[in-house]
């Protein structure tokens, strides 16, 4: 990808971001201004939206090519902690990690460890060797690093090259540390789309540049982990260090190639199940809606990290306790890496 289209990638990223948030800034200037009273502006500011159940099914989703060199990073993964290495027949979550620090955060245990409660072998995949917690590992099965630049996308590739067997799983989950969850039980989301005719599954449908299945929760059936498509697609993944780059290669390719190939993806949450004048892709802007009305299962991390400065956070912590979350967790992240950003 020349640097051309990676100026093109960005330039539309901004436009859609433009769009996106305008009238949300327009809306909390209106509000501040005396004798106006619009409905949208009080009914945004008071962050209730009227929402439709959650629309689930398959979708059909815009193709795209597979771009890439196949390559191999076999040689750059390591093992700090084994349980096992033959995945075949099982449920595997592959949860790709990054702290700046080298350490397995407790927020980060406990999203295993839930993920374990509903019958998943863990595999944590992180950028750098960890500082191993010296207590029970109840939470992984298996906690492997690499030594090469990349994304989520490239862990994910390092565990499948480092273990095989996981393409002959019954399921496949890949998902990472973006998220502090679960925010709400994640067994009756998976009993959802259990339900579904689809290949494949995410938690939300974004259309945000293509539309395209957000690749911090996805879940792979057996039709699509044997598939030549899907084995093809982690062969072109690299350790690109541009985080645009990497998204447009994969996280919006990897949907609509599957699609091309006759797999049929879904989703939790569609756009179509939010009102039309919502956010195409509602997980930052509107997470409280998503917890109140969806019982959706996570929050981004950086929607709590300050990295947004419009970002409506009044009594985040009362909106995530009232879950069952324990918010120390989140706290006591945030007191320990400040703000920093991966």
């Amino acid at each position: 990808m020349d640097s051309s289209s990676v100026y093109i990638i960005r330039l539309r990223k901004f436009v859609a971001w433009l769009c996106r948030y305008l009238p949300f800034f327009v809306c909390r200037v209106l509000a501040h201004v005396p004798k106006v009273s619009l409905p949208a502006v009080s009914r945004l500011l008071q962050q209730e939206i009227a929402f439709t159940p959650p629309v689930q099914g398959a979708t059909t989703f815009r193709t795209l090519n597979v771009t890439g060199t196949p390559c191999s990073i076999h040689a750059q993964m390591h093992v700090q902690y084994e349980r096992g290495s033959d995945f075949t027949g099982k449920r595997v979550a592959l949860v790709a990690h990054w702290d700046p620090h080298g350490f397995i955060d407790p927020y980060v245990i406990f999203y295993m460890q839930q993920i374990r409660a509903l019958g998943y072998t863990t595999v944590l995949i992180s950028d750098r060797e960890l500082m191993m917690p010296t207590d029970t590992m109840d939470w992984a099965d298996a906690v492997i690093w690499r030594d090469c630049s990349g994304y989520d996308f490239t862990s994910w590739k390092g565990a499948l090259e480092y273990y095989p067997s996981i393409l002959a799983a019954k399921e496949l989950l890949i998902t990472n540390d973006s998220i502090f969850a679960p925010t709400n039980p994640l067994a009756p989301v998976h009993a959802a789309m259990d339900a579904q005719s689809c290949d494949f599954w995410g938690l939300t449908e974004s259309r945000i540049s293509v539309p395209h299945l957000q690749s911090y929760y996805l879940v792979f059936r057996p039709s699509v982990l044997t598939h030549s498509a899907f084995q093809g697609f982690w062969e072109t993944v690299g350790t690109n260090t541009d985080r645009d780059v990497v998204i447009m290669r994969y996280e919006l390719t990897l949907t609509s190639w599957l699609s091309r190939h006759g797999l049929i993806g879904a989703a939790y949450l569609t756009p179509d199940s939010l009102p039309d004048w919502t956010d195409p892709g509602p997980v930052y802007l509107y997470w409280r809606q998503l917890l109140r009305h969806f019982g959706f299962p996570c929050i981004k991390r950086d929607v709590l990290a300050g990295k947004y400065w419009w970002m409506y956070l009044v009594d985040w912590e009362r909106e995530l306790a009232s879950t069952g979350y324990p918010t120390e967790l989140i706290r006591n992240y945030f007191a320990r890496v400040g703000y920093q950003k991966e």
